[in-house]
């Protein structure tokens, strides 16, 4: 058996082997940090409404801190993201207007459907989402897919971006791939 593993550590193409699967790696982290974890958000600027997406409670400060920036005139508030500081359907210093998407186990795409319904209700050609920064590179491609208008896209840091990491790539794939309508 030594004789085995000596050979085989002696063979040129073992160590091809390894240095490739190594290079694959840090590849992958070095994609994925820049895609998920650090990804770079659009320039702000001003925009019809700003909408945060339901998911994680970083989101919606994100948001707010826009609004009092005074981004946009209306503040649109995905199913989820509302907590106790935010009374749907009131205007305090701006409009908040809450919405549902169609089926929750649609998840981002039904969102995009219903932000992109309200757009096209009101008139808007810009929006400025906000969304944590493992889920911008997919919630961009899908709000870009359903609204006809603007879109940026802010990223709000998430305290553990690497655990969503995996699950965030796999559904990006389905997003590419298959499921690849508005």
């Amino acid at each position: 058996m030594r004789g085995v593993w000596r050979e085989l550590l002696r063979s040129r193409w073992t160590w091809v082997v390894a240095g490739a699967g190594t290079a694959f790696v840090a590849g992958w982290i070095l994609l994925s940090r820049g895609l998920f974890v650090h990804p770079q958000g659009d320039d702000v600027g001003s925009a019809d409404a700003v909408v945060v997406l339901s998911g994680a409670e970083e989101r919606l400060p994100v948001a707010e801190r826009l609004m009092d920036e005074g981004v946009a005139p209306v503040l649109v508030v995905s199913n989820g993201a509302v907590d106790e500081r935010v009374r749907c359907d009131q205007t305090v210093p701006y409009e908040i207007v809450c919405i549902r998407p169609e089926s929750s186990r649609i998840g981002t795409r039904g969102e995009a459907r219903a932000v992109a319904r309200l757009a096209d209700e009101r008139g808007w050609r810009r929006i400025v989402v906000v969304t944590s920064d493992y889920h911008l590179l997919r919630a961009g491609l899908l709000l870009r897919r359903c609204v006809d208008g603007d879109v940026a896209m802010v990223p709000a840091a998430s305290p553990r971006p690497w655990a969503a990491v995996l699950d965030e790539q796999g559904k990006l794939l389905g997003s590419l791939v298959v499921a690849r309508a508005c």
